[in-house]
């Protein structure tokens, strides 16, 4: 078999997956770390992408959800405040600020424990 073909074949078969280990015979004598690096730079990109993707969904989501419940208010099939109607857009929001506070406030505690801690350790020598 034509080495040519066989790099287009493996070209082919593993970009439909998302991986590409070759990118032309010009490449194959690129020494094997080199290949691994290039594999796991683009895995990476792949995974930063599909973050990507994932949090613009979850936006697109909340954004249907708010258009439903705003059209369901206006021809006053929901008798909801308007607080509640809007809660698909503000709501992941707050809920992300929250546990930032939270994760905040528990690195403070932590802190000053060991603070504490280490001045109780040091009137006791």
């Amino acid at each position: 078999m034509d080495q040519e073909f066989i790099i287009r074949t493996l070209n082919t078969t593993f970009h439909i997956h998302g991986v590409v280990f070759f990118h032309g015979s010009d490449n194959m004598n690129i020494p094997p770390t080199k290949k691994k690096e290039r594999i796991k730079t683009h895995i990476a990109q792949k995974d930063t992408k599909f973050r990507i993707c994932n949090i613009m969904c979850a936006l697109l989501v909340s954004a249907i959800v708010f258009v439903i419940f705003c059209v369901l208010k206006l021809i006053h099939v929901l008798a909801w405040e308007w607080v509640w109607i809007t809660a698909p857009l503000w709501m992941p929001i707050s809920l992300i600020v929250g546990l930032l506070v939270f994760i905040l406030v528990m690195v403070i505690l932590i802190a000053l424990i060991q603070f504490f801690q280490s001045i109780a350790q040091g009137y006791r020598k």
